[in-house]
């Protein structure tokens, strides 16, 4: 039996080697036990298909691809039509003028050039021509030669080919023309993808639009070239598909079927769209090119989504097949993938969460998905430090206990040995301590058992159902905790996410609330000059900034891309532009772009607001460069030299350069910088008896930062429209306040443009109606707290871990405290001598006395 092992890969080479599409391989009708494949491809203009016959499907795709391998080398050994020669067949016979036997015939060929039948044998002569007779040379030749006399004809495995013309003058009428000859790298280059015209296929699918603006029609991009063309990171719909970040993408095909419509690889590799908010369904972001990125799944690095041999797979490498073109469709609502090494290939979803062929895909609703950002469902912010759940197991319908003698099952009810404290290990993993025992659930030796919490004890916890959840072990994937019905431990190998390994939450008692930490004394700040280091960014010097990540330098290059594998050349030579005490713009001196960070990315500017950069001394001989618009958002850079997506960005080492100067600056004229107002224009509002200046702060169009004491971090509603406290300074955390009467406001995010709300004893958003209306009570001279007006008694409230917590539990401690801080003041109203303002919902009248 031959070997075929290898067929496929053989096949694959030997196509690309002369420049053909690859193979595409069907699944045709079964034939008994019998799987019968089928591989089609296009050769020189023909369409072949082979077929082969094997008990596993795999065996059968590797039959067909050596039938087709066979096929196309005999084609490919069979001589071209081309003709440098012409070949004259000629029968010679020898008569006399007797009725005697006729003589034996013989043939000869006659070739002007070489020996043997040439390539256009197809279009040869054959013509029966009689000897001369030396005793009568005069013999003449038969008009009509009878059909004995006539050469048999040339057997062909291949249908007569037509006559050509004759060409007067430089060819014969038996051999069709030369064909042109083809240089050595034959076959003739292909244009590479996309083409500089290349156009989107649908009305409405675009590559980006400009900030603040709709994207254009495909009937404006005709005339771009690439580089001129919107790319990815221009709209916040596309902004989210930024280096480093995690995203979930949700089917719209599937949205309308099930709750389950994230796309996933799931963990044998296969392509579907049966996922929630796991790690299955999270794909990290790398960005290859301008509107070109690959996605890593999260859960297995190994493993990226690929447009391969015509369909959609889960085990990529992140090579040329992973690299997928994003665009924006239905007004910046969704995207769809497309595959740069198949134009015209998309990932698309079937209506029952199963993949579709890429070649039938195009950008309808089967390929359409809604981005979003990871966030902590309200299920899963239950697994919080410190909180006590009761696990309630699906199956045996009691709760996941630990007993006494260390024995696991699930017959427990609400007793302090079915009763487990949550410790966080990390991103979703937890280590569940029964609070009777002391002994903590895990999985070793294939066995669901009890440990000391090590790292056997590390469970992920992952929403697999509404209202359910399952527990997977860290150290081994796969194995999950599961309780048959009668209530005794089943085999983690044998569990996956079905109703064996689900559970339900109940919390028992939170966390008790922990004290705030005191906090750390304000840093002195440094100005530019007054460190050697950093009297080096003076006006004018040109500087050379290595990365201590990569070991390279900074550098935009010509097509605008910032990244960190440049050397001392002029695309990595920036110029220093002093704005302010400790503030420059960096501005490289080969392409003349300004070093910025905007929309969530470190990319390239014209030298406005998104250009200026505070340098910080971070340690000794590398300082930080931070973005004034974006506070705490700095430029960095990875060990592999690509672009770090800034809020990600600190001070460590992917955010800090040693700095070289390539030249230093000329003395020049002093320059007059008109003077700075010292502070910025504080709001002009009348005081009230009660009014204090915390209060005062949410005035009508304010636009404010709160911080949470808890967490440190600022109160937001990402893109996904989820309340967390892990915000920073972005537009997901700028509030705009709304004034309802005195001392109630409603807060609306200026990124996502929803209000805060608390209904149903959730934090959750709103559109503004009366679930939004919240009091605010200071609490000290910094905080606040923000109460619910149709509940009263509940508070938003966020947990250290950033989390929310809810609000019926939260009260005026430090859970539910925030600090205000203005990010910019509504427009002071007109003076005059009289008139009447808004203050806090108190309309007060002033006159001229």
């Amino acid at each position: 039996m031959a070997d075929n092992s290898r067929a496929k890969n053989e096949l694959q080479e030997f196509l690309q080697q002369r420049g053909h599409r690859l193979p595409l391989y069907s699944e045709e009708a079964r034939e008994g036990l019998y799987f019968k494949a089928k591989v089609s491809l296009d050769w020189q203009g023909m369409q072949l298909s082979c077929y082969g016959l094997a008990l596993k499907k795999k065996d059968a795709e590797k039959a067909a691809a050596a039938n087709m391998l066979v096929k196309i080398r005999k084609l490919e050994r069979k001589p071209k039509t081309t003709c440098t020669t012409t070949t004259v067949l000629v029968r010679e016979t020898t008569s006399s003028a007797s009725t005697g036997p006729r003589k034996e015939k013989r043939e000869r060929v006659k070739q002007r050039t070489g020996s043997g039948l040439s390539g256009c044998e197809q279009g040869k002569v054959v013509a029966s021509v009689p000897s001369q007779n030396p005793q009568n040379p005069a013999y003449p030749p038969p008009a009509n030669p009878p059909a004995y006399q006539q050469a048999p004809p040339q057997y062909s495995p291949y249908p007569p080919q037509p006559q050509y013309p004759p060409q007067p003058g430089q060819y014969p009428a038996q051999c069709p023309p030369p064909q042109p000859q083809y240089p050595a790298q034959y076959p003739p280059p292909q244009p590479q993808y996309p083409p500089a015209q290349y156009q989107p296929q649908q009305p409405g699918y675009a590559y980006g639009a400009p900030a603040g603006a709709t994207a254009p029609l495909p009937s404006q991009m005709a005339g771009m070239t690439l580089q001129d063309r919107p790319r990815a990171g221009d709209t916040p719909l596309l902004s989210m598909f930024t280096q480093g970040n995690i995203v979930i993408l949700e089917s719209r095909a599937r949205a309308s079927q099930s709750t389950t419509n994230s796309l996933r690889i799931d963990k044998d590799g296969f392509v579907n769209a049966h996922g929630i908010n796991g790690v299955y369904a999270q794909f990290t972001v790398h960005v290859r090119r301008p509107g070109v990125i690959a996605l890593q799944n999260v859960s297995d690095p190994t493993r990226w989504l690929a447009i391969y041999q015509g369909k959609t797979i889960g085990t990529g490498k992140g090579g040329p097949y992973c690299e997928l073109a994003v665009g924006e469709v239905e007004r910046g609502q969704y995207v769809v993938l497309e595959s740069i090494m198949h134009p015209g290939y998309h990932i698309g979803i079937l209506p029952s969460g199963e993949s579709k062929d890429p070649d039938k895909t195009g950008v309808g609703n089967h390929a359409q998905f809604r981005p979003r950002l990871p966030a902590t469902s309200p299920l899963l912010s239950l697994f919080a430090e410190g909180n006590v759940l009761i696990l309630q197991s699906v199956a045996s319908g009691k709760s996941l206990r630990i007993t006494q003698g260390g024995i696991v099952d699930g017959n427990g009810e609400r007793g302090q040995y079915a009763q487990l404290r949550v410790h966080v290990r990390g991103v979703q993993t937890v280590a569940l301590q029964s609070v009777g025992t002391g002994h903590y659930l895990a999985i070793k030796n294939g066995m669901t058992t009890f440990g000391t919490g090590g790292q056997f004890c590390n469970l992920i916890v992952k929403e697999v159902a509404p209202g359910c959840v399952s527990l997977e072990s860290v150290e081994h994937r796969s194995q999950h905790v599961g309780i048959l019905p009668d209530g005794c431990v089943k085999a983690p190998h044998g569990t996956g996410t079905g109703q064996h390994g689900q559970y339900t939450v109940s919390v028992h008692s939170y966390a008790p609330p922990q004290p705030a930490p005191a906090p750390a004394p304000a840093p002195v700040p440094t100005r530019a000059g007054d460190t050697p280091l950093l009297s080096l960014f003076a006006e004018g010097s040109v500087l050379i900034l290595e990365s201590r990540a990569s070991g390279k330098s900074l550098r935009i290059t010509q097509g605008g891309i910032v990244d960190g594998n440049g050397g001392r050349g002029q695309y990595a030579q920036l110029r220093v532009h002093v704005r302010g005490a400790q503030t420059v713009a960096l501005q490289s001196v080969g392409t003349g772009n300004y070093l910025a960070i905007k929309n969530g990315m470190t990319t390239f500017g014209t030298g406005g607001q998104f250009c200026n950069l505070i340098v910080k001394e971070v340690a000794p001989g590398y300082v930080s460069l931070e973005s004034v618009e974006h506070r705490s958002q700095h430029v960095g850079i990875l060990p592999d030299g690509c672009v770090k997506a800034p809020h990600a960005t600190g001070t460590g080492q992917h955010g800090q350069y040693s700095v070289t100067v390539y030249s230093a600056s000329q003395a020049a004229p002093p320059k007059h910088v008109p003077k700075q107002p010292a502070h910025p224009p504080r709001p002009y509002y009348l005081p009230r008896a009660g009014d204090t200046a915390l209060l005062a702060l949410f005035t009508e169009g304010n636009v404010v930062f709160l911080q949470s004491r808890a967490s440190g971090k600022s109160l937001r509603i990402n893109s996904g429209g989820y309340v967390d406290g892990m915000g920073g300074s972005g537009q997901y955390a700028q509030f705009l306040v709304h004034v309802r009467r005195a001392g109630v406001v409603a807060l609306e995010s200026m990124g996502t443009r929803k209000y805060l709300a608390i209904r149903d004893t959730q934090t959750t958003t709103g559109t503004g109606g009366k679930f939004c209306d919240l009091i605010v009570k200071e609490i000290d001279a910094s905080h606040v707290a923000l109460e619910s007006v149709e509940s009263r008694g509940q508070h938003v409230g966020v947990r250290p871990d950033g989390c929310v917590k809810p609000p019926n539990h939260t009260g005026t401690g430090h859970h539910g405290q925030f600090r205000v801080s203005v990010h910019s003041y509504a427009p002071a109203p007109a003076r005059s001598s009289h008139g009447t303002i808004n203050l806090f919902g108190m309309k007060i009248q002033f006159g001229k006395v």
